[in-house]
């Protein structure tokens, strides 16, 4: 697909990125970070999102333009009432980039891309796999149709894992010439200050973080967690979302009420990533799974279910952390039992890996993987 643009645009590229908010999801907190970097750099930036006032807002360097549309609506087909006022937007700031930050804007971004018709790029970045384990045979085919078609009508797709980008190469072979892989910014030199420093963890203090929601398979982290026996342990839940009454009933329901605490959203995760004996991530899907490569950074071993081939990605195939099967609890209670007798010692082959993460790393492999020419 060919974009006809000024010579003005060209040398003063102009970027725009779509989110649905700036809430608790790694997705918001990795393009809070690179809106904030990009503009640290020189480039003109704006950040628009569906829904204001997310809690991640504050953190929003001052030089980007933040552009909120003030009638609140979720994900999915409501969103697709926004197209015509993102349309509107688009053609108003007159980018000459424009990013769909993550999987739930790409139905919105892309159909108003083509509305505002003003000669942009459009990047689609895929922060997790198309298909859903838990979604029927129908919808899943019906998904990868979507995405053909969106594919189809961006100039660049990101993935954030090789693998991600191997899979969507061979299920849309005509889209893998504008298939592109970017390093997202997690890394903070915070947390490589705390795995620097000498190991403080609380014996048996296992820790779990990530949104209350189904792709996260909190139930099973409970189940598998209720079985173990002869080993004492305590679970902080870093998160907040909308399984939270149900969880907690589960863990009435087994029995493990007092050894387990839900925190809530806590902004900062590095004190307690410190003090954890372990990591504990049960997702039934992940893109990438930025939890792991914090908890690399901060010096705390990980168990993981090997829920995608991304998760296998960051963990090394098993050099950084121990991989289970998704869906069996009894392999992932027998796992955390063992971590819980003998704590992993990470590689030192571990610190290099997250150092590829750091944020001012990923914000250059986005200038890289967008094509953008220094302002």
């Amino acid at each position: 697909m060919t974009f006809l643009r000024s010579p003005a645009a060209k040398s003063e590229p102009k970027v725009m990125l779509l989110l649905s908010d700036l809430g608790t999801g790694g997705t918001a907190r990795a393009t809070m970070l690179v809106a904030n970097g990009l503009a640290q750099l020189g480039f003109d930036v704006s950040l628009l999102v569906t829904q204001p006032g997310g809690v991640l807002t504050p953190d929003l360097d001052t030089r980007v333009k933040l552009i909120e549309l003030q009638s609140a609506s979720g994900r999915g087909p409501s969103m697709l009432l926004q197209v015509p006022r993102i349309a509107r937007w688009i053609r108003s700031e007159r980018p000459t980039h424009v990013v769909s930050a993550g999987n739930h804007m790409h139905v919105a971004a892309t159909l108003a891309h083509r509305l505002a018709g003003d000669g942009s790029e459009l990047a689609l970045k895929m922060t997790n796999p198309i298909e859903r384990p838990s979604a029927s045979s129908l919808v899943n085919r019906l998904r990868r149709a979507w995405y053909g078609w969106a594919f189809g009508r961006a100039a660049r797709v990101l993935t954030i894992t090789g693998s991600e980008r191997a899979i969507l190469a061979g299920t849309y072979p005509r889209a893998a010439a504008r298939l592109g892989v970017v390093d997202n910014p997690y890394i903070t030199d915070a947390m490589l200050a705390a795995g620097d420093a000498p190991a403080s963890f609380t014996s048996g203090r296992l820790l779990a973080i990530g949104r209350l929601v189904e792709q996260k398979n909190y139930p099973l982290m409970l189940y598998a967690l209720a079985r173990i026996e002869g080993r004492d342990w305590t679970l902080d839940v870093l998160g907040d979302g909308p399984l939270l009454d149900s969880l907690q009933q589960l863990v009435d329901k087994l029995g493990i009420a007092n050894r387990v605490t839900f925190h809530g959203f806590v902004p900062d995760p590095i004190g307690y990533l410190g003090r954890a004996h372990a990591l504990l991530l049960s997702s039934a899907w992940e893109g990438q799974g930025a939890v792991l490569l914090e908890a690399l950074a901060c010096g705390c071993p990980v168990v993981a279910t090997r829920s995608t081939a991304a998760v296998g990605d960051v963990l090394g195939e098993g050099r950084f952390g121990t991989l289970v099967p998704p869906d069996d609890p009894a392999a992932l209670a027998r796992a955390v039992a063992a971590e819980l007798h003998h704590r992993s010692q990470l590689p030192s082959e571990a610190r290099m890996w997250v150092e590829r993460y750091r944020v001012d790393a990923g914000v250059r492999s986005h200038v890289r993987a967008l094509g953008l020419e220094p302002p």
